[in-house]
């Protein structure tokens, strides 16, 4: 059987909850099965800039493969929501926001929607 775990940053040195216990999750379930994270080049969440290399490793068991963010988080993505919830806004705007938030990896997207 093979398994999927889509996780926003992993690794050893990313020290998030979620992380950390996707991690756990992963390298449990790899004695039994072959198990793949997709995650994205990020190691830091304020900025989601690219950090590691995109394409496949495998760590502790578990095949990694990493997907670039097009854009980092802008500094001001907190004035960006403010400014649209006070002046109203659409779903394209709140689109928007999604995106810059972050990380947005179009090409963990598109191999989601191929590799199903």
């Amino acid at each position: 059987m093979r398994v999927s775990i889509v996780v926003q940053r992993y690794g050893p040195d990313v020290l998030g909850g979620a992380e950390r216990h996707a991690r756990q999750v992963a390298e449990r379930l790899a004695e039994f099965y072959s198990v793949d994270v997709l995650t994205s080049c990020a190691l830091d969440y304020t900025t989601w800039a690219n950090h590691y290399p995109p394409g496949d490793s495998v760590l502790n068991g578990v095949t990694v493969r990493r997907f670039p963010t097009r854009h980092p988080r802008p500094a001001n993505i907190d004035d960006l929501w403010g400014r649209a919830y006070l002046h109203g806004h659409s779903l394209d705007d709140e689109l928007a926001w999604l995106r810059a938030q972050g990380p947005y990896t179009p090409p963990l997207l598109d191999y989601l929607r191929r590799h199903r």
